[in-house]
């Protein structure tokens, strides 16, 4: 299966984009966005399953980073 290389930090702008759209501030509607993300995603994307965790991952811990990003507006 040849993977197509996803860059993290567009889908952490598409997903902040979303959130503020959405009013989703907390943790829970924050993974609730990147489970959706990533499944709109993976329509068009090849990537292994483990890549897919990854990123959900790496998304989910950026999760304070979006939290310090409002507490500054």
């Amino acid at each position: 299966m040849e993977q197509t290389p996803i860059a993290l930090e567009e889908l952490f702008e598409e997903l902040k984009d979303r959130a503020f759209t959405d009013c989703a501030f907390s943790r829970e509607e924050w993974d609730d966005l990147i489970i959706a993300l990533v499944q709109e995603k993976r329509a068009h994307i090849t990537m292994t399953d483990d890549a897919w965790t990854a990123l959900s991952e790496a998304l989910r811990v950026r999760y304070e980073e979006f939290q310090g990003e409002l507490a500054q507006m």
